[in-house]
């Protein structure tokens, strides 16, 4: 909207939310659209799998940078924010939903790929973007079910920093 218009900026994480009367609101994160970050873009939100499939279909040069799952009204609902996969901004990229925690490596190693964006679905999987960088990926890591200190000593130990962080919980 006018924000985005009034800053030359795009989105680059979103999170929508019920504000509690079933109205549809946003967390959201933008940077400027311009030099090495400027991009086409576009963004969906209420929308489903079968949506976004849509759009990618519709627009097959994009690539989701942003996957959440969210529910409005008891409805469960999808967003996506999407950029144009080219030129500096191209790579090979993959999208998935609802996927086992212990299928997640799998995946990773056969498309040579790193996690880039993951979200707990709400039912015990998991829905997450991987890409392949050209050139090679950076080293990366990722954990699941561990507490805080078990994240500061990973950190510690790969003298990495975290990039996302989220809260998760089973229902066993």
């Amino acid at each position: 909207g006018d924000v985005l218009r009034n800053n030359g900026a795009r989105l680059i994480d979103i999170e929508p939310y019920d504000d509690g009367s079933g109205t549809t609101k946003f967390f959201a994160i933008m940077i400027r659209n311009s030099g090495s970050d400027g991009v086409a873009w576009s963004w969906q939100y209420n929308t489903s799998p079968e949506g976004i499939q849509q759009h990618l279909g519709e627009q097959s040069q994009d690539r989701i940078v942003d996957l959440d799952q969210y529910t409005i009204g008891g409805r469960s609902y999808f967003s996506a924010i999407y950029i144009r996969n080219a030129d500096a901004h191209g790579r090979a990229w993959w999208w998935y939903i609802g996927i086992a925690a212990d299928q997640i490596d799998d995946l990773a190693r056969a498309n040579d790929a790193m996690i880039v964006d993951i979200e707990p679905s709400g039912t015990g999987t998991f829905n997450l973007l991987m890409q392949r960088v050209p050139g090679g990926n950076p080293a990366w890591w990722w954990y699941v079910g561990v507490d805080g200190d078990t994240v500061a000593t990973a950190l510690q130990q790969h003298n990495a920093r975290p990039v996302s962080v989220k809260r998760w919980w089973t229902y066993d």
